[in-house]
C-alpha cells in the first residue's frame, strides 16, 4: 500500500477532527476519511498531489462534506455527558483534598451550564484549528479561552457563598466511594477515546498542590494555581502532540 505525503495525512487528520467537532457521527466520519484516503492514494500513485482531490480550499472541501453528513445529536448529548463528568473529576479531587465533599445546588447547575457552554466554543476552536492547520492563532484562542473559564468558575467558587442554595453532603466513605468511582470512570473514558489527555492532565493538577501542601506547607490557593499552570500545559501540549503526530501514524498504519 502506498504511503500517503505528508500533506494528506494532515490532512485527513483535519478533517476527521472538523467532523468530530462539529457533531458527525464517529463511525460515519472514520467511513469517510477512509474512503477518502483511498482516493488520495490513487491520485498520488497518478502523480496528483492533495489539491486534486481537496481543491484549491481544504477548509472549503472540509465544510462540504459536513454539510453532507447528519448531525448525530445522540452521541454528540452523551459525549458531553462524559465531559462533563470528566472535568467534574477535577473538582471532585480538588475538594478531597479539604475533606469530605460538599456541593450546593446553586454550584452544580452553574458549573455544568459554564462547562457546557464551555465546549460549544471549544468545538468551534476545534474546527478553526482544522480549517487552519498553520495558524498559531488557535494555540492562542486554546489558552485564552481555557484562561477565561477558568476566572469564571474561580466566580463560581467566590459567589457560591453568597448565594443560598440547598447543600448535599457526603460522608468521609462516601467521598472516597465517589472519588474511587470518579477515577475508575476517568480512566475507562482515556481508555475508549484511545487519548490520555485527561488523566495525565489530572495528575499534573494534582501531583504539584500535593507537594506544595504538604510537602512545604504552602497556601492552597498558590498550589490550585500552580497546579493549573502545570495542567494547562500539559493538557495543550498533549493535544497538539496527539493531533499532529499521533494522528498521523494512525493514517501511515
Amino acid at each position: 500500500m502506498q504511503t500517503l505525503s505528508p500533506a494528506s495525512v494532515r490532512f485527513l487528520a483535519d478533517l476527521k477532527l472538523y467532523l468530530l467537532a462539529s457533531g458527525k457521527n464517529e463511525q460515519a466520519t472514520q467511513d469517510i476519511v477512509t474512503e477518502l484516503e483511498n482516493h488520495l492514494q490513487e491520485a498520488e500513485a497518478d502523480g496528483k498531489s492533495t489539491v486534486a482531490i481537496t481543491g484549491a480550499s481544504p477548509a472549503d472541501y472540509m465544510k462540504s462534506i459536513a454539510s453532507e453528513m447528519k448531525t448525530d445529536y445522540r452521541e454528540s448529548v452523551a459525549i458531553l455527558l462524559q465531559i462533563i463528568a470528566g472535568v467534574f473529576c477535577y473538582l471532585l479531587f480538588q475538594d478531597l483534598l479539604d475533606g469530605p465533599l460538599a456541593y450546593s445546588l446553586y454550584f452544580l447547575i452553574g458549573f455544568i451550564v459554564l462547562i457546557s457552554l464551555f465546549l460549544i466554543v471549544l468545538s468551534r476552536l476545534f474546527r478553526y484549528s482544522a480549517t487552519h492547520p498553520d495558524s498559531k492563532r488557535s494555540f492562542i484562542w486554546f489558552g485564552l479561552y481555557g484562561s477565561l473559564t477558568f476566572l469564571l468558575l474561580i466566580g463560581l467558587f467566590f459567589t457560591d457563598s453568597l448565594v443560598s442554595s440547598p447543600m448535599i453532603h457526603f460522608s468521609w466513605w462516601s467521598s472516597w466511594l465517589i472519588g474511587l468511582f470518579a477515577f475508575l470512570f476517568t480512566v475507562y473514558t482515556a481508555y475508549r477515546a484511545k487519548t490520555w489527555i485527561l488523566p495525565i492532565g489530572l495528575l499534573a493538577y494534582l501531583l504539584p498542590q500535593v507537594v506544595i501542601r504538604y510537602g512545604f506547607d504552602g497556601s492552597p490557593l498558590l498550589a490550585v494555581l500552580v497546579g493549573y499552570l502545570f495542567a494547562t500545559v500539559t493538557m495543550t501540549g498533549l493535544f497538539f502532540y496527539e493531533t499532529n503526530f499521533k494522528k498521523s501514524e494512525t493514517m501511515e498504519d
